[in-house]
């Protein structure tokens, strides 16, 4: 405003002064002369400081709207079309859902001692372990629906290694595509993360059966609202971190879960946030892996089933397993059940055929709600059904302490084994684990 007061001004100063001027100077002449050559002085003044007018209000005009334009560039820069923040980890993201990044560290402190029976010959063992130390990366690219996750795994101090990577074409939530590597859809204890347990860790019975991750495609959604959901998929068979497929044959896996009453995650423990409301899941999966050969498709996912091929003296055998579990939660309680089988068929001629089985059941009870429960776990393992004397029972007691529910928790165990012994009483051996895991 300073700056058009200031331009009025001299504008002022240029019409009056040439009249001035003008007036004094032909002060002697005739009025009639006088009077005429004032009004054509008076007329080219006054058209020349209209244009100086018209020049610099264009110029006033021209200032202003940059003026008024210098926000609107500097809002075109990329960051601030970004959103950064913290909702169950720290996440950048763009506005346009064009692409999203979220970070979570999940880190696992414990404390174990282990007490063998005397007759296995093996000494207690006391020790810290950093049992877990993981990093995930996770959210979505070019489009919201085209998700992918990432998770990296440093556990007890080994060196890093990817545990999933894959993508999910979530379009439809009917039937969301997945490609990568990751975890199978077959028993609900392998499903339900590390993270969320009841207890430091799972049992014998999903040691011995449980699938754990592969490379492959699945197909997998929720149907019929949140009523059934399902998952099925073709894999390499070898397990996680493999090459290529060893061989020609693929792992076979389907699953599929009704939930009456809404869905809900793959979670331990009544920590949902209506509590009053009832919860039930019950479900059942199947799974194939024909020409399985113990010495070129054994990894860490396929160890228990590579020895257990490997002991019936089978080098290549068909396999199939089965699984069914059932899952129930109200106000404090909670209670799971999972059976599982496995059928073991050696190519070879004169090798019987092997059946496993194994069953669990826990259950909890919040003491105080959402934050102290007490459960306990019984699992019973028989990995031949035709051979006496090898089966494994587990009893398991728990406490556990959830600050900010599975994310921040204390949870310490005992569990004592019974394992048959064909050469006098069961051997019995006990584990006592404490551990704190923080999740953000």
């Amino acid at each position: 405003m300073k700056n058009v007061l200031e331009h009025k001004l001299f504008l002022i100063f240029i019409v009056l002064f040439p009249l001035c001027i003008s007036i004094n100077s032909w002060a002697g002449g005739s009025t009639e002369q006088q009077i005429e050559e004032l009004k054509m002085r008076l007329e080219e003044v006054m058209r020349q400081s209209q244009q100086q007018i018209e020049a610099l209000r264009g110029r006033i005009e021209e200032l202003e709207a940059k003026q008024e334009k210098m926000p609107e560039k500097m809002k075109e820069g990329w960051w601030d079309n970004v959103e950064v923040g913290y909702k169950k980890g720290a996440f950048i993201k763009m506005k346009d859902e064009s692409w999203a990044l979220k970070f979570n560290t999940r880190l696992q402190f414990r404390f174990f001692v282990e007490d063998f029976d005397d007759e296995r010959d093996k000494d207690t063992k006391a020790s810290f372990q950093l049992r877990r130390a993981r990093l995930y990366l996770s959210g979505h690219g070019f489009f919201p629906w085209l998700k992918y996750k990432i998770q990296i795994q440093g556990d007890k101090g080994s060196s890093l290694g990817l545990k999933d990577y894959y993508l999910d074409f979530a379009y439809y939530k009917e039937a969301t595509p997945r490609i990568g590597q990751f975890k199978l859809p077959f028993n609900a204890e392998e499903l339900t993360s590390s993270s969320a347990l009841q207890f430091v860790d799972r049992s014998i019975v999903n040691s011995e059966f449980a699938l754990s991750r592969d490379i492959g495609v699945m197909l997998h959604g929720k149907v019929l609202g949140d009523l059934f959901h399902y998952g099925a998929g073709i894999f390499n068979g070898g397990g996680r971190n493999i090459k290529e497929n060893a061989d020609d044959d693929f792992l076979f896996v389907g699953r599929v879960a009704f939930t009456p009453f809404g869905y809900f995650q793959y979670q331990q423990a009544h920590l949902e946030k209506h509590s009053d409301k009832m919860l039930l899941r019950i479900g059942a999966a199947i799974a194939g892996l024909p020409g399985f050969e113990p010495d070129k498709e054994t990894t860490s996912d396929r160890k228990n089933l590579g020895n257990a091929v490997a002991d019936i003296g089978s080098a290549k055998a068909d396999v199939v397993q089965f699984s069914a579990d059932a899952v129930f939660k109200w106000m404090r309680f909670s209670i799971e059940a999972e059976y599982d089988l496995r059928n073991i068929y050696p190519e070879e001629g004169g090798i019987g055929d092997v059946t496993a089985h194994g069953f669990r059941v826990q259950a909890g009870y919040l003491i105080i709600p959402k934050h102290l429960e007490v459960a306990f776990r019984y699992a019973f393992l028989d990995p031949d059904d035709d051979r006496s004397n090898d089966r494994i029972q587990e009893f398991t007691p728990a406490i556990s302490y959830y600050v900010r529910g599975h994310r921040l928790k204390v949870q310490a165990d005992y569990t004592i084994f019974l394992e048959d012994n064909p050469d006098g009483d069961d051997f019995m051996d006990n584990i006592f684990k404490l551990q704190m895991q923080f999740y953000f």
